[in-house]
């Protein structure tokens, strides 16, 4: 099993200021639609609650986010399910 340390960190509220996504185009005419969202920010902190720093000074953050990608085809034809109907008794 791993060692681990608990650290002291400070929860960091953030504002989204412009989600956007990128969009590529394949060879093949067909489109890529990828998005990027920040989930939560934090920074660890010492005992008298300074951040964390890196050897130029800047404060290290630890940051959580997800992704989305979407594939469009460029001939969208897609199969969905749907319920059978039900059978008609004699």
């Amino acid at each position: 099993m791993e060692k681990r340390e608990v650290i002291k960190v400070r929860i960091l509220n953030f504002k989204a200021i412009k989600e956007a996504e990128a969009e590529y185009e394949l060879e093949d005419g067909a489109r890529i639609l990828i998005k990027t969202s920040l989930e939560g920010a934090n920074t660890a902190v010492d005992d008298k609650n300074n951040p964390g720093r890196d050897e130029l000074g800047n404060i290290r953050y630890n940051l959580e986010f997800s992704s989305r990608v979407k594939v469009i085809p460029k001939n969208s034809i897609k199969y969905v399910s749907r319920p059978l109907p039900p059978e008609v008794k004699k």
